[in-house]
């Protein structure tokens, strides 16, 4: 078969990053993903907070299924240690997958990823270890905070609102209409939230709110 890599790469506008970002560079390393490293130098002003220039040495894998699965970010020295906001196995935890996966439906370009996604990330990185505080909310850990901004983006009070609120979206929309809303208000989902869940569904798609019911039932 043909190779496809220059396809992938025009779709994702990898030279796009690369003009933008110069410091980083593809890297082959036999996996199943495209591996770009090096140094990410970027600067940040967000509205009333310090204007911050820094550089961090970082990796990105991206899957070869993006945007439909997020790359995921690595530190290559310790400027980022483990006990900030890291998953596991040592990568960035760069939000919930909820508003991972719109960011990447609104642009599937991978300097959009990095654009919002890292350069948020590692300025906060920077400005708690200048200030000692966070300059944007932090979501709490784990599944804790995944249903924390799941709750705040389905304008539900709780993580079993939550819960039935995605669980709803894994279904047709006529079907999920017909429901009582998880939100307490003793209307049924077409008089309540099928304003905010139907536009959800349309651009996730079902089965990923599918996927995303089982990873939530199977982390609690």
């Amino acid at each position: 078969m043909p190779d496809r890599s220059s396809d992938r790469y025009d779709l994702w506008a990898v030279n796009e990053l690369l003009r933008k970002y110069e410091g980083l560079r593809i890297r082959p390393h036999g996996g199943t993903s495209l591996r770009i490293e090096g140094e990410l130098d970027f600067r940040m002003a967000p509205p009333q907070r310090e204007d911050i220039a820094d550089t961090y040495r970082i990796a990105i894998d991206v899957p070869l299924r993006f945007p439909a699965e997020i790359p995921t970010v690595r530190s290559l020295d310790d400027r980022v240690p483990k006990d900030f906001h890291t998953n596991p196995d040592g990568t960035f935890c760069l939000g919930s997958p909820l508003q991972l996966h719109l960011i990447l439906h609104e642009c599937s370009r991978l300097t959009s990823f990095v654009d919002r996604c890292v350069v948020p990330f590692l300025y906060g990185r920077t400005y708690f270890k200048r200030h000692a505080e966070m300059p944007f909310e932090e979501l709490r850990h784990g599944r804790k905070g995944i249903l924390d901004d799941y709750a705040r983006t389905l304008r539900v009070r709780s993580s079993e609102a939550a819960i039935q609120m995605v669980a709803l979206m894994a279904i047709k929309k006529n079907l999920a209409n017909k429901k009582p809303c998880p939100c307490g208000s003793g209307q049924r989902v077409g008089k309540c939230h099928n304003r905010l869940l139907n536009p959800l569904r349309k651009r996730l798609g079902r089965s990923w709110f599918r996927r995303e019911y089982a990873n939530l039932i199977k982390m609690a």
